[in-house]
C-alpha cells in the first residue's frame, strides 16, 4: 500500500503535468475563456499541494511556488477587467459605454501581455522537488493547513454574513473557502474528517456535504466579489455620468447580500 508522501507526490507529479498542459494551451490561445478557466483550476488545484507541503519543501521549492502565484494574480486581474467590462456592458450605453469599454480593453490588453509572460517564465522552470518527503511529517502539515484555515472562516465569516460593508473580509473569506477546498481535494478522508465536520458546524449546512457548502458560499461571495470590484473601478473613475451606473451595482449587491445572510444564517 502506499504511503502518504508517496500518494501526495504522485498526485502532486499529474497535477504539475496538467498545469504545464494547460499553460501550453493558454499560451496559444490567452483570450479562450475555456483555456482561462481550464489554467486557472489546475494552478488552484496545484497551488494546494503547495500550501501542503512542510516548510522546508516549500523553501526548496521558493521559485516555483512564487512563479505561479505571479502567473495566477497577473491572469486574475485580466479575469477582473473582463467581469468588469461584462457587468458594465449590461448596464451602460452609447457614449458612456464606450469609454468605460475603451479603457478597460487598453487595461486588459496590458494585463494579458503581462500574464503571458508570467506564463512563459512559469512553463520554462524545472519541476519542483519532493525528494525525501516522509509521511509523518506530511501528516502533521496537512492538520496545521486545515486547521489555520478552519479557523480563519470561524473568524471572518460572522464578520461578513452580519456586515454589507466588509467588502476586504469578504474576499478574504472567499479566498480561505477557495483553498479550503482544493486542500480537502488533496487530503486523504481519514485525515480530513474532523475538519469537515468543524467547517460544516461554522456554516450552519449540515444537511449537505461539505464541499458543496464550500462551493455554494464561495460562488454567493464570489457575486458579491464582482460587484465591489466593478464598484471600486467607477468609483476610482470619477465620472458623474457613471452615477446612475454605481446605483444600479449598489442595488444589486445589497439585493444578493441579503439573499445571502437570510440562506447563511437560516
Amino acid at each position: 500500500m502506499m504511503g502518504l508522501a508517496a500518494l501526495f507526490a504522485s498526485r502532486f507529479e499529474k497535477s504539475a503535468q496538467l498545469v504545464k498542459e494547460r499553460l501550453r494551451a493558454y499560451m496559444a490561445e490567452p483570450d479562450n475563456e475555456e483555456k482561462v478557466h481550464d489554467v486557472r483550476t489546475s494552478l488552484r488545484r496545484l497551488d494546494a499541494s503547495f500550501l501542503l507541503m512542510p516548510k522546508k519543501f516549500r523553501k526548496r521549492n521558493r521559485r516555483q511556488i512564487d512563479a505561479h502565484k505571479q502567473f495566477f494574480r497577473a491572469n486574475s486581474r485580466v479575469r477582473d477587467y473582463d467581469i468588469m467590462r461584462g457587468r458594465m456592458a449590461a448596464r451602460a450605453q452609447g457614449e458612456l459605454l464606450s469609454q468605460l469599454a475603451d479603457a478597460l480593453d487598453k487595461k486588459r490588453k496590458a494585463g494579458v501581455a503581462r500574464a503571458l509572460g508570467m506564463a512563459r517564465l512559469l512553463f520554462a522552470l524545472p519541476a519542483a522537488s519532493l525528494e525525501g518527503l516522509g509521511d509523518e511529517e506530511l501528516e502533521s502539515t496537512m492538520d496545521e493547513v486545515a486547521g489555520r484555515l478552519v479557523g480563519k472562516i470561524k473568524k471572518r465569516f460572522p464578520v461578513v454574513a452580519a456586515n454589507r460593508g466588509a467588502v476586504e473580509e469578504l474576499h478574504e473569506l472567499r479566498k480561505d473557502l477557495k483553498k479550503l477546498r482544493y486542500v480537502f481535494e488533496v487530503m486523504p478522508a481519514g485525515l480530513k474528517k474532523p475538519y469537515e465536520k468543524k467547517a460544516s458546524k461554522i456554516l450552519n449546512r449540515k444537511k449537505k456535504p461539505v464541499m458543496q457548502q464550500l462551493k455554494e458560499l464561495q460562488d454567493a461571495l464570489g457575486a458579491m466579489h464582482d460587484i465591489d470590484i466593478t464598484l471600486q473601478y467607477l468609483a476610482a473613475l470619477g465620472k458623474k455620468t457613471a452615477v446612475s451606473l454605481i446605483e444600479s451595482e449598489k442595488a444589486e449587491r445589497d439585493e444578493l447580500f441579503s439573499k445571502f445572510a437570510q440562506s447563511f444564517r437560516a
